[in-house]
């Protein structure tokens, strides 16, 4: 599209936070976090990953050379993924999971849509400081890019909310589950892997 410059991330990051959703709808907070902080392992995988194939050398000097132009840079994007989502992607979830106790379990497409909207800014705020800005020279393309991505993303988060409440309505019905956090700590670090 050339009116809109974006991030690649536009394209997948906004079914995370509909995975979020309906895991939270479902099957509860804890729950949730348990796909939070194993998607946290593996971007920390990846990281260390694009760290072993900047500092391993390699016999061809050329191709050494290539990856460490393009893996280099990706460091600091990992490092702002990783706190961006960490924080943004519990946000998500403490917003799913509190509006569905003080709404009764109504209005998970409206509930999805705010939780998203407030963390996706959240998220691009934190990701863009962290890993874009110092890279940029021109300050109004920075916001260009990070106006034109939570437009986009939430664009997204309204055309593909409606494939979400289908699926939490179905396994609702299929399985039986509706779990409501009440009375639980919503301290993300205070994990028990037992599922309710």
């Amino acid at each position: 599209m050339d009116f809109l410059t974006l991030s690649a991330s536009t394209l997948y990051f906004p079914f995370t936070y509909l995975i979020g959703d309906i895991v939270t709808e479902i099957y509860g907070y804890r729950a949730a976090l348990l796909f939070i902080w194993a998607g946290l392992a593996l971007e920390l995988v990846f990281a260390v990953f694009c760290l072993l194939t900047i500092h391993i050398t390699s016999a061809n000097l050329t191709a050494h050379s290539h990856y460490y132009i393009i893996y280099r840079p990706m460091l600091l994007f990992v490092t702002g993924g990783v706190i961006s989502n960490l924080a943004s992607s519990f946000l998500n979830v403490f917003i799913i999971s509190k509006f569905k106790v003080l709404y009764q379990g109504k209005l998970f497409w409206a509930r999805s849509i705010t939780g998203t909207a407030i963390s996706e800014l959240f998220m691009l705020t934190i990701i863009f400081f962290v890993s874009f800005l110092p890279q940029m020279n021109n300050l109004y393309n920075f916001f260009m890019v990070l106006l034109d991505t939570y437009i986009m993303e939430l664009f997204y988060a309204v055309i593909f909310v409606w494939v979400g409440q289908y699926l939490v309505n179905t396994i609702k019905q299929k399985t039986g589950i509706d779990h409501y956090d009440t009375n639980i700590s919503y301290n993300p670090f205070n994990i028990n892997w037992t599922l309710p």
